[in-house]
């Protein structure tokens, strides 16, 4: 059988397309600026075939620590479904359509872009719809630091049963990327909401926790590594 599989490619700002052929999107997360209004996102088609893509506001959230959020979705997307011509560009629009977010804090949803090649189908063939999601966070005006010095300000202590404590005393939501944990690489770490607090179990059974992590700024772009050694609390 020949399969036919649809790439949407994740593309930094910056970043060549290379030779990935589908749907990419101008950035790997997004900042919603309260003063804004609204948010434009670029999408590029880099296949010479028109795809579908259809776009769209969830409040279920695939980061751990992430918090939940009930409700409506206070976004939409216009426009929520079109045709990509093959090697075009087109934008979507992310408008605000509530009022009822927090005024002292970042808020965290997720953008799902799914794309769906549109032409026709060969026999005994299969085409495959890819969804890319994408971090939307809004950020409500005058909030007190700077958001990529957050994770600078991250608070851990070491239990004594082992576990990890993360603290987030800033009111922005941070991103843990390129978590280590005595050297051993920490896959999905999370994220660490605003004013809260998480517990993790990266340091169960040894004798000695050292972390290491690192954030994303507004763009996408990795910064500085931290680093910290524990001794276990009581």
């Amino acid at each position: 059988m020949n399969n036919y599989y649809a790439v949407i490619a994740l593309l930094l700002f910056g970043s060549s397309c290379g030779g990935h052929a589908g749907v990419v999107a101008g950035g790997t997360r997004f900042i919603f600026d309260a003063d804004a209004g609204s948010l434009s996102i670029t999408l590029k088609n880099t296949d010479s075939a028109t795809w579908l893509v259809k776009s769209s506001i969830n409040n279920t959230l695939q980061w751990p620590g992430a918090e939940p959020i009930h409700g409506m979705t206070p976004f939409t997307v216009t426009p929520p479904l079109f045709a990509l011509a093959g090697e075009k560009e087109n934008k979507i629009r992310i408008v605000k359509t509530a009022e009822d977010l927090p005024v002292d804090r970042e808020s965290l949803y997720e953008l799902l872009i799914t794309a769906i090649p549109s032409g026709k189908m060969e026999k005994n063939s299969v085409q495959v719809a890819l969804r890319s999601r994408y971090k939307l966070i809004y950020r409500p005006p005058g909030l007190s630091g700077i958001p990529e010095q957050a994770y600078q300000q991250i608070h851990w202590q070491w239990r004594q049963d082992g576990s990890l404590e993360i603290g987030n005393p800033t009111p922005y939501y941070v991103t843990l990327t390129s978590v280590r944990v005595n050297g051993n690489i920490e896959e999905n770490a999370g994220v660490v909401a605003p004013f809260s607090q998480r517990s993790v179990s990266w340091c169960q059974n040894t004798t000695l926790c050292k972390v290491q992590w690192r954030t994303l700024d507004d763009v996408g772009k990795e910064l500085t590594a931290m680093n910290i050694t524990l001794t276990q609390a009581p």
